[in-house]
């Protein structure tokens, strides 16, 4: 910015001076940007710089007749203020405002904008021009009494037409009541609302529906006083109808999920109804089973061959095995139907008692057990009882070819939470076959090579789940096996108090 501003020095009074200065040239900046009449600039300045030095001294007249200005140049060639002698003129202080030294560094600074700042000036208007958001400049309506009445549209860019389907024409220089007559109808108050904003001092951004005109925007409000203000705003129906399908959508998605969980918790209720109905009805005919073949081994023995002997036996076994299988459908069920009572407990002893019962089952093996320390977990104590108990026994099983068997009961903690870890130096399977693991009655190796109906993993799996964690194995052949498994809401890590 060029100009005179009076002599450069540090003085207070001075910084203070040539700030009021500087502020009087913005305001005049400001309302004189689209203002193309040398004479309104000149009159405006004149009126300002009286203002500041509090002086009524001074005559102002236009000695351009055309009044337009097109060069910067004709922005000092068409007005002269003559000087007077008074309080605005003469000797004065350093810092003191006179009206002269007001005039001439306000008009200096408006041509210094044509002159000095034109690419920027340039570069702002071609800014406003063309920017996709409209842009409107308002100033507040009042009644006698002060009270916001209207609106009116002082101007507008461009993008304004575009957005909101009203021409420049229609709304510039016009009261919104005029070329939008519904506008006080609307349920939100758009007048009131501006006049709040004007009123506050403080920049507001806001998205409403605008009855008027059928669309939704958001508009970004700037308060330049109490009566003047800068709306810049672009039009978000598209938005806001996408948000509302989106909306739609999750609402008929939540009732759809909630719906099918209902479904398949029926269906899941009903499965096991069944289930428990049907292992209970088929004990009756296979205690008839068992006990008739039983009966004939004892009473009809003599009478039978070896091959008539051998058949009952498989007779007597394969009813064995039924019943077997009846109790894990039956305990598979029950796990489903239970609710579950989280207590404090640790799987460390747990595990430790565990394999106390299995070494007095089987006593001639050799068997290390590794526990970590501080495996405190919340948790239905006797559900996680039949998992651990499962895992353990499935790791003792398979560990039974090994001189030296190791079982170890750990836990990790890693970016899911805390993991525990069930692992075991046994024979391993390839991972291939891993999805077969969890999946009832199914089993990787036969019964002739070790027993069991299937089962056991699909138990500890469903307990898993039900504690609203999950459960996973890594295995390699004639190595090891591992089972990771989380305890959501239950496997924090429990600090000791001693």
């Amino acid at each position: 910015m060029t100009g005179s501003l009076g002599t450069e020095t540090d003085s207070p009074k001075s910084a203070t001076t040539k700030i009021r200065i500087l502020r009087a040239i913005d305001r005049v900046l400001h309302d004189t940007l689209n203002c193309r009449n040398a004479g309104i600039v000149a009159q405006l300045c004149f009126s300002i710089s009286r203002e500041l030095a509090n002086s009524s001294s001074g005559r102002f007249c236009d000695v351009n007749p055309a009044g337009f200005r097109h060069t910067p140049a004709d922005c000092e060639s068409c007005v002269i203020a003559a000087r007077e002698s008074g309080p605005g003129n003469g000797t004065c202080e350093e810092g003191d405002v006179t009206q002269d030294s007001c005039f001439t560094s306000m008009l200096k600074g408006k041509c210094a904008v044509s002159n000095c700042t034109m690419p920027c000036f340039t570069l702002y208007k071609d800014l406003v021009l063309n920017i996709i958001d409209g842009l409107a400049y308002h100033k507040i309506i009042r009644d006698r009494h002060g009270n916001a009445v209207d609106l009116e549209f002082t101007d507008v860019n461009p993008a304004f037409e575009k957005i909101t389907g009203i021409s420049r024409e229609t709304a510039a220089g016009r009261k919104i009541t005029e070329f939008l007559p519904g506008i006080k109808e609307d349920p939100f108050d758009w007048i009131g609302f501006y006049d709040q904003v004007a009123q506050s001092g403080k920049a507001v951004t806001i998205e409403q529906y605008s009855h008027a005109l059928s669309r939704w925007y958001q508009v970004h409000l700037t308060p330049k006083d109490e009566d003047h203000l800068i709306a810049i705003f672009f039009d978000v129906t598209k938005l806001k109808e996408s948000e509302q399908m989106l909306k739609s959508l999750n609402e008929q998605l939540e009732l759809s999920i909630e719906e099918k969980a209902q479904q398949l918790k029926t269906i899941n209720n009903e499965l096991d109804s069944f289930a428990y109905s049907i292992s209970h009805d088929l004990r009756a005919p296979l205690r008839a089973v068992n006990g008739f073949s039983r009966a004939l081994m004892e009473s009809f023995s003599d009478k039978l061959d070896e091959k008539g002997q051998h058949y009952l036996e498989r007779i007597r076994l394969g009813a064995s095995r039924m019943g077997e299988l009846i109790d894990d459908l039956l305990g598979l069920s029950r796990i489903s139907r239970r609710s579950l009572k989280r207590r404090k407990m640790d799987l460390g002893i747990l595990a430790q008692g565990i394999i106390n019962e299995l070494k007095r089952r089987d006593p001639e093996r050799c068997v290390e057990l590794l526990i970590a320390g501080n495996l405190e977990v919340y948790t239905d104590m006797k559900l996680m009882r039949i998992a651990l108990t499962n895992l353990l026994d499935n790791a003792w099983k398979f560990t039974s070819l090994k001189q030296t068997a190791i079982i170890e009961v750990s836990s990790t903690i890693d970016k899911e939470g805390r993991i525990f870890v069930v692992k075991d130096n046994g024979i391993g399977f390839d991972m291939q076959y891993s999805d077969r693991v969890f999946a009832p009655f199914q089993k990787l190796h036969s019964r002739n090579e070790f027993e069991g109906t299937g089962i056991g993993l699909a138990i500890v799996q469903r307990i898993i789940n039900r504690h609203g964690g999950r459960i996973w194995v890594q295995s390699s052949p004639d190595e090891c096996t591992a089972f990771y498994f989380t305890l959501k809401n239950g496997g924090e890590v429990i600090v000791s108090d001693e």
